[in-house]
């Protein structure tokens, strides 16, 4: 459950475990809408026309959030699309808790996803930091 240590919009906030999730394969609001999408009807396997046209995004961009949504464990890819099914319960945990999150202090995550940004633009800066991740 989130933690009440940095108060959101509603006295929730995203602890360290969850902006990892959040930073890593979430990465966007674009990516968090897609997660939470696909895991609202894990019965259903998803194209990324499929997603860009229910979010109103392009199928480009819906098909590499897939991608990397199903590298990092979350989705599983068949030959119709793709559809929730986590690798492990520790990562249906955390996507359990980013969708209480989101709905109960949608200004928490949307904070951590901006601050993975800036983290991400600061590391670009420094060619030398990519090296070592």
């Amino acid at each position: 459950m989130a933690s009440r240590e940095k108060a959101g919009d509603s006295g929730w906030s995203v602890d360290a475990e969850l902006e990892q999730f959040i930073r890593t394969p979430v990465v966007s609001l674009w990516g968090l809408e897609t997660l939470l999408l696909l895991r609202r009807s894990p019965a259903l396997a998803w194209t990324a026309d499929a997603v860009a046209a229910e979010l109103r995004s392009s199928p480009q961009l819906c098909g590499n959030i897939l991608e990397r949504l199903t590298v990092a464990g979350l989705l599983v890819r068949s030959d119709t699309g793709f559809s929730y099914q986590p690798a492990s319960a520790a990562s249906e945990d955390l996507a359990r808790r980013l969708e209480r999150a989101y709905r109960y202090s949608p200004i928490a995550v949307r904070r951590a996803i901006a601050a993975g940004h800036a983290e991400r633009s600061r590391g670009a800066d420094r060619p030398h930091d990519r090296e070592s991740r």
